[in-house]
């Protein structure tokens, strides 16, 4: 195999014009990992100092906030991951990868573990939902964010949702502010971060090809949105969702419609990761997911063989 030549300097930023070269190989994908979005990857490049090269066939993202790799590609041939490994070394990186799907370790596990310490890392795991489950709200565990949704509904009976236009940005970042207020955030670097991407997705919505809902009970009072887009043929990926919590039953109702706007085009709903924030991973955890897709982080044994 011939092995890879990799300079750091020839790794790009990523840049709404990319867009165009970028998006059908990710679309050849078919990601499962919300991380390997254009959108994501688009709007989170800044934050983590995400930058790419596409470099003898294969497409390489590096991460210069973690000093990991990530192989957008569905390669199984451990000789790949070191020969990457080996190169990054050699230009003063760890020569590790993160989010590396985990039916492609599982191929290849002993292989893999004589040149890496492999793990789960739970905060990046993805929460995949059935969208007609979380539209039905059946079974006694999704029961009380049935009755919240009902509750909402007498207290605001004349609620509407509409598509999140190119006006409504700032009533968005708005109801993103006064959350962070609320809940005493605002200074948290993983809000700062997340605020920036916000803003980012919205200035960029059309290019994206993102979509939005609003939650309002009269023409000016907006009580949540959410934010989403396409992932892969079957599963839709939700950005963003917000609400006012002041609001009883804004953020399940704003669920409860974004999955009926999107239940008749995409069997899943990727909402994402809980980034190891524990009040984050229960609410995720109280939806029923239909599954947790893990990724694994593989740190390189400097005396592998």
């Amino acid at each position: 195999m011939d092995e890879l030549k990799l300079n750091i300097n020839d790794f790009k930023k990523f840049d709404i014009e990319d867009r165009k070269e970028l998006l059908p190989i990710l679309a050849e994908l078919n990601p499962k990992l919300s991380d390997y979005s254009f959108a994501n990857l688009f709007i989170w490049s800044e934050q983590f100092g995400l930058k790419w090269l596409f470099h003898e066939g294969k497409f390489l993202i590096y991460d210069s906030f973690r000093d990991y790799s990530v192989i957008a590609d569905n390669f199984s041939d451990v000789r790949i991951y070191l020969n990457i490994s080996d190169q990054m070394i050699r230009i003063g990186k760890s020569g590790g990868f993160y989010l590396v799907d985990s039916n492609i370790v599982d191929r290849s596990r002993e292989e893999f573990a004589r040149h890496f310490e492999i793990s789960i890392d739970e905060s990046f795991s993805d929460y995949i939902y059935d969208a007609q489950k979380l539209v039905e709200l059946k079974g006694g565990k999704l029961s009380k964010k049935k009755n919240l949704i009902s509750q909402f509904q007498r207290n605001y009976p004349n609620y509407f949702v509409k598509t999140i236009e190119k006006d409504d940005v700032a009533e968005c970042i708005a109801l993103a502010n006064l959350w962070c207020k609320t809940t005493a955030k605002c200074d948290d670097q993983s809000y700062k971060d997340e605020e920036f991407a916000l803003k980012k997705a919205l200035l960029y919505f059309k290019e994206l090809d993102m979509g939005g809902l609003l939650l309002k009970s009269t023409q000016k009072q907006i009580q949540a949105f959410s934010i989403f887009s396409k992932l892969n043929d079957n599963t839709a990926d939700i950005h963003f969702e917000k609400s006012d919590i002041s609001i009883h039953g804004a953020a399940q109702v704003i669920n409860w419609e974004t999955a009926k706007y999107l239940c008749e085009r995409f069997k899943f709903l990727n909402r994402e990761q809980d980034l190891g924030v524990l009040g984050l991973r229960q609410a995720k955890k109280s939806y029923a997911p239909e599954f947790i897709y893990h990724s694994y982080i593989l740190k390189r044994i400097m005396n592998g063989n």
